[in-house]
C-alpha cells in the first residue's frame, strides 16, 4: 500500500502554451512555487512512459519495472501500469478515492478505499502533475536545492519534508525535479524510513491527451477482489 498512491508526476508543455519565461541559472523559492501555481491550471491529463526503481536499504537491493503512467486531474483518476518485467506486472489504480492493486500472475486484486481523507489523497496524486505553491506549503516544509543536471537537462529540485507526524512516519521527505520550461515533475523520489525509496522517471509525455474510460476500468476478470479491513 506504501507505495500505491506514490505521487506521480510529469508532463512536457511548450513555452508558447503556458507563457512562462524560459529557464534562467537561479531561482528564489517564492520564484518557483508562483511558476508552479501558474502551471497548475493547465494541467488536465497527461499519459507517458514510466520507469520505477524501489529500492529496499535492509538487503541493499532494487528492483526495475517499466511501463505506462495516464493522469487526469478531474476526479482525480491515476493509473501506473507497471508491465515489465512481465513475472512482476502490477497495476496500480487510483479512481472514486479508491485505489486497486492489481496483480496479473496471482489474479488478485487489493481495495483501499480510502474515502475518509479523499481531499488529502488527491493532493498526494497532484504532486508534480499540478499542486500549486500552495499545495506544496500547506503540507511540506519546501526546500529550494537549486537548478540541477538530471540526464543532460536542466532542472529545478525541491525537497518536500512532511508537516504532519503521521505522514511522516511513513514518507519521510519527497524529492522532486522540475522541468523549469513547464513547471512539471519530470522525476519524484520518495523516501521511507530506514532508506527505503520509490524512484518514478516520466519521458514520452504527451499532455492533455483524450484519455478513454476503459484506462480506468475497476473490472479485472478473473481476479479475486480483497478489501482489507483495517
Amino acid at each position: 500500500m506504501k507505495r500505491v498512491l506514490t505521487a506521480a508526476a510529469a508532463a512536457l508543455l511548450s513555452i508558447s502554451l503556458l507563457g512562462l519565461a524560459p529557464p534562467q541559472s537561479t531561482w528564489t523559492l517564492p520564484q518557483v512555487l508562483d511558476h508552479l501555481t501558474a502551471a497548475a491550471p493547465k494541467i488536465h491529463s497527461l499519459q507517458a512512459a514510466a520507469a520505477v526503481v524501489d529500492y529496499t536499504a535492509l538487503v541493499d537491493e532494487a528492483d526495475h519495472s517499466s511501463g505506462k503512467l495516464y493522469f487526469e486531474a478531474h476526479g482525480p483518476r491515476y493509473v501506473l501500469d507497471l508491465i515489465q518485467p512481465r513475472a512482476t506486472a502490477k497495476k496500480l489504480l487510483y479512481v472514486d478515492h479508491t485505489a486497486y492493486v492489481y496483480t496479473p500472475s496471482a489474479k488478485q486484486v487489493m481495495k483501499y478505499p480510502l474515502g475518509k481523507n479523499p481531499a488529502g489523497i488527491d493532493q498526494y496524486l497532484l504532486l508534480g502533475m499540478g499542486a500549486t505553491g500552495a499545495d506544496l506549503t500547506r503540507a511540506f516544509t519546501v526546500t529550494l536545492d537549486g537548478p540541477v543536471q538530471l540526464k543532460g537537462k536542466v532542472t529545478v529540485e525541491l525537497t518536500l519534508t512532511p508537516r504532519s507526524d503521521k505522514l511522516k512516519s511513513k514518507i519521510t521527505r519527497l524529492d522532486i525535479w522540475y522541468n523549469p520550461r513547464t513547471w512539471i515533475g519530470v522525476q519524484q523520489k520518495i523516501w521511507q524510513p530506514g532508506g527505503d525509496y520509490h524512484l518514478l522517471t516520466l519521458s514520452a509525455i504527451k499532455l492533455n491527451p483524450k484519455l478513454s474510460d476503459p484506462l480506468f476500468s475497476t473490472s479485472f476478470p478473473g481476479a479475486t477482489v480483497i478489501t482489507p479491513h483495517f
